[in-house]
């Protein structure tokens, strides 16, 4: 089933989710007081259905500090966590806003993707420069409906997207990976679509290929956390040292 509403219109979701493990199908919702309202369900479908009101309709959204949604899944029970957010180019600034608090105070790495066909906007460039700052150089980059893309283009297009990156960001080197979210979703869908074989390849290679790419990028954020957590300790100890000092 497909979990997460999604629509031609930039910005469907509307409110910060949070997708991890658990042995049942429930929704947490949060709002800004710190108080949280936990719903279970028997299926997934029941999941989604109260899900799309939270996560789409803004009414809703902006009494909601975050929600955190729990299922069973092999890969999420493995420690990964999944954060939606509005993400970029939506209709209304406040989505922007939603999306910058996800990626600054929850996520550890942040996966961006783009569409093939009309790469790395202006406006998104702008959105992750202004927000990842000196973080973009360990973002994924995901480069979404490569199957609307001629076969003998392919390569051409994920060089072109990668230069684009780079100069954009000033980067040396960054990491693209093609996918077909038509490719993903034809291995639940009721009704399947045609694409080409290669197309579906190269999303399964992706898709490997980014859950290694997460799982080595989480291990750098923890380190990171351990690092500046000791700093701190440090810098404390050496405050009170110097406290004890004057007084004596």
């Amino acid at each position: 089933c497909e979990l997460l509403a999604v629509n031609v219109i930039q910005g469907t979701t509307v409110a910060i989710t949070i997708i991890e493990y658990d042995n049942e199908f429930a929704i947490t919702s949060f709002d800004f007081s710190g108080r949280k309202k936990r719903e279970v369900f028997p299926s997934i479908d029941a999941l989604q259905k109260q899900l799309n009101i939270y996560t789409t309709d803004p009414v809703c959204a902006k009494q909601i500090n975050y929600i955190t949604v729990t299922l069973p899944s092999k890969i999420l029970k493995s420690g990964f966590r999944i954060i939606d957010t509005p993400g970029t180019n939506s209709l209304a600034l406040w989505h922007e806003d939603v999306t910058k608090r996800a990626i600054n105070e929850l996520s550890d790495l942040s996966i961006i993707i783009t569409d093939a066909t009309q790469p790395m906007p202006a406006t998104m460039i702008a959105f992750v420069n202004n927000t990842l700052e000196d973080r973009v150089k360990e973002c994924a980059f995901v480069a979404n409906k490569i199957d609307r893309i001629k076969v003998t283009e392919r390569d051409g297009i994920i060089g072109f997207i990668k230069k684009k990156i780079c100069y954009s960001f000033e980067l040396e080197d960054c990491s693209v990976f093609p996918f077909s979210s038509v490719a993903l979703t034809n291995s639940f869908a009721r009704e399947k679509v045609d694409i080409d074989a290669e197309s579906a390849l190269m999303t399964t290679n992706s898709l490997e290929q980014l859950l290694a790419y997460t799982a080595k990028q989480r291990i750098k954020a923890q380190a990171r956390k351990i690092l500046h957590l000791i700093d701190n300790m440090y810098s404390t100890l050496d405050n009170s040292i110097r406290d004890i000092s004057n007084h004596y």
